[in-house]
């Protein structure tokens, strides 16, 4: 399908499967109406890539009729199927004018990448509002619960008295990353880091993978967090009382800008 971007935008989709029902019973020439109906595009789309260079169908003599043949319906269907995977019309074009299998290969590359990022990009959208869908269905804020964890590389951007106030000076060196990444609250007896995720190469602290407790929580950002800090921990140590790692708080920047006037923080400890 064509983008607004580069030419006329049809709503219809491009099946192939239906192309390959079709492509051995044609034996006379097809319509443009006909075409546009075969792979459910518009005729608008078919004179869009003749106006490109695209397409070159055969006229029939007298009326200049525009036909199309078996060499268009496989040229059409070539065309159709490199927009399905985004690449612009003047790269097709490009592609059908010569045999640079290198181009060719550096358009499909570029591409792949592209649906890549797309894919991950989605994923965390999906992570968001699983997340999302999880506080709605929490009734009972008190509720912990426990889910396995890769292992995290940290860097430390700030270590500190865990009673201190971190300076607003002091959390803009995190900016922007901090409204764009989660920020990891590390408490070590009476030490607080607060630290950014990394490439494990440049990592001060590894959370190593296991299973931890965790608990979501939604706060007022004037609200302090220490009282469900507190009831966590005591939780936590009732029910597994040789925990010997540290309390992590989460402060997740991408959900929390979709929390309203809320912050968003998990608070996880690792059980084991």
């Amino acid at each position: 399908m064509l983008d607004s971007a580069n030419g006329p935008y049809s709503q219809g989709e491009f099946d192939i499967a239906k192309y390959s029902k079709y492509i051995y019973v044609v034996s006379d020439f097809l319509t443009i109406s006909q075409l546009a109906m075969l792979f459910n595009i518009s005729t608008h789309q078919i004179r869009y890539f003749e106006e490109k260079g695209l397409l070159e169908p055969p006229r029939q003599s007298g009326n200049a009729y525009r036909q199309y043949g078996e060499q268009e319906i496989y040229c059409l269907a070539s065309i159709l199927l490199f927009r399905e995977m985004g690449i612009p019309v003047a790269e097709i074009l490009k592609i059908s004018q010569s045999n640079d299998r290198a181009f060719l290969e550096s358009v499909l590359q570029k591409q792949r990448n592209r649906i890549t990022n797309h894919i991950r990009d989605q994923l965390a959208l999906r992570d968001i509002l699983d997340c999302h869908l999880q506080l709605a269905k929490q009734k009972d804020t008190t509720a912990d619960f426990i889910e396995s964890m890769p292992e995290r590389a940290l860097r430390v951007c700030i270590s500190q008295h865990w009673r201190d106030k971190i300076q607003v000076i002091d959390y803009l060196k995190l900016a922007p990353l901090a409204v764009t990444e989660d920020v990891f609250r590390l408490y070590y007896d009476e030490t607080e880091k607060i630290c950014l995720s990394c490439l494990p190469e440049q990592a001060g602290i590894i959370l190593p993978a296991g299973t931890y407790n965790s608990h979501i929580i939604l706060v007022d950002p004037e609200t302090t967090v220490d009282t469900a800090i507190e009831e966590f921990m005591e939780r936590a140590i009732s029910q597994f009382p040789q925990l010997s790692a540290p309390l992590i708080l989460i402060e997740d920047s991408a959900r929390s800008l979709l929390a309203g006037d809320k912050l968003l923080y998990k608070m996880q400890i690792k059980i084991s």
